[in-house]
């Protein structure tokens, strides 16, 4: 069954990938707000998985704290535009310095392994 949300009035339709995985939708606010921003969800949710990562991404989707939503999909933004640039992801959660994790770490058209940590702000952030 597809889900089709009411989002500001118009209605807004998950993809396959994302209707399965979130319904009902377990945030508390409207996202995804639009078509483009539920049509995004899939496109991440279809690379998330081609990378094998869905399971571990999944928990950090599924919970309802908004602003975990946010810079989990952040993260997988960033992926795949450094992806879809000739940037493949070479490891996922590398380690760093302290004992911490990146994101994930990227190879170079060089061949050399750039590790990444994504910061992100929330929209609410750029509130006055």
């Amino acid at each position: 069954m597809q889900v089709t949300l009411k989002m500001a009035g118009s209605p807004v339709k998950l993809g396959s990938r994302a209707d399965g995985l979130f319904s009902p939708v377990p945030w508390t606010d409207d996202y995804p707000a639009s078509q483009e921003w539920a049509d995004e969800l899939e496109t991440l949710l279809e690379f998330c998985d081609s990378q094998g990562q869905l399971a571990r991404f999944l928990p950090k989707l599924r919970i309802p704290r908004n602003k975990q939503r946010d810079a989990t999909l952040s993260e997988l933004r960033v992926a795949l535009f450094l992806h879809r640039s000739g940037f493949p992801i070479a490891a996922w959660e590398p380690p760093g310095n302290n004992r911490k994790e990146g994101e994930y770490s990227v190879r170079t058209p060089e061949e050399g392994i750039v590790f990444t940590e994504v910061k992100s702000r929330g929209w609410e952030s750029e509130l006055t």
